[in-house]
Formats: C-alpha cells, sequence, structure tokens
C-alpha cells in the first residue's frame, strides 16, 4: 500500500515536474520575445522623441493662433450675450405690452358684451313698449268709433 502510494506520488511529481518545465520554455521565449519588442519599442521611441520635437515646433505655432482665435471668440461670445440680454428685455416688454393689451381687449370685450346685453334688454323693453302702444292706439281706435257711434246716435 505505502509502496503504490510513493509510486503515485514520485509519478505525480514527475508529470508536474514536466509541465513546470514546459511552463518555464514557454516563459522563456516570452521573455525572450517581450525583450525583442522592447528593443525595437526603445528605438521606436528614440525616433518618436525627434519627430515630436520636430511637432513641438508647429504645436507651438499653432497653439498661439488657436490662443489669438479663441481670445476673439470669447469677445464675440461677451458681445452676443450683451445682444441676448437686450434681447431679452425688449422680448421682456413687448411680452409686458402684450399682455396689457390682452387685458384691455378683455376689458373692451366685457363692455362690448355689456352693451349688448343692455342693447338687447332696451330692445325687449322697447318691443314691449310697441306691444302696449299698438295696444293704446287699438284702444284709442276703439273708444274713437264709440264716440263716432255715439255722436250718430245723439
Amino acid at each position: 500500500g505505502v509502496g503504490l502510494f510513493v509510486l503515485d506520488v514520485h509519478h505525480a511529481s514527475q508529470t508536474r515536474i514536466q509541465a513546470l518545465k514546459k511552463e518555464v520554455v514557454t516563459a522563456v521565449k516570452e521573455r525572450d520575445a517581450l525583450n525583442s519588442q522592447l528593443d525595437t519599442l526603445k528605438k521606436e521611441s528614440s525616433e518618436s522623441i525627434e519627430e515630436r520635437k520636430k511637432l513641438q515646433g508647429g504645436f507651438d505655432q499653432q497653439t498661439q493662433h488657436l490662443s489669438k482665435e479663441l481670445k476673439a471668440l470669447k469677445h464675440s461670445k461677451m458681445q452676443l450675450e450683451e445682444e441676448h440680454t437686450s434681447m431679452k428685455a425688449d422680448l421682456k416688454l413687448a411680452q409686458d405690452k402684450l399682455k396689457e393689451s390682452v387685458k384691455v381687449q378683455e376689458q373692451l370685450g366685457l363692455e362690448i358684451k355689456a352693451e349688448q346685453d343692455k342693447l338687447q334688454k332696451d330692445e325687449a323693453a322697447l318691443g314691449k313698449e310697441e306691444g302696449e302702444l299698438k295696444d293704446a292706439k287699438t284702444e284709442v281706435e276703439k273708444l274713437r268709433k264709440e264716440l263716432e257711434a255715439a255722436r250718430k246716435r245723439i
């Protein structure tokens, strides 16, 4: 029993040692590849530094130009904001005038409605008075005829 156990442990250890050796070989290959890449990057980096120095001069000029443009744009923005503020004030004034005009129109509408109501009442009263006048004329005519009839009898 112990012999088999030792044999199994030995076999497992050997398998593990073989796997570790493969991992070491793979790691060494990866290290060598990374070192090669590092050398390439160092070369490219030094070339890039030279090119960056050349570009920096151009960037500095462009930065100065853009700074001038930015200053001009800020000035334009400030002017536009002033115009906007003025236009908002004008708009507010126009809105207030419009509100006042609407109030006046509403008041006029109420007054016109009141006048129309009064006119309708007056027309109704006039119609009633015309009816009464007609009735009175009919009554007067009737009395006149009676008076004439009475005169003829006399």
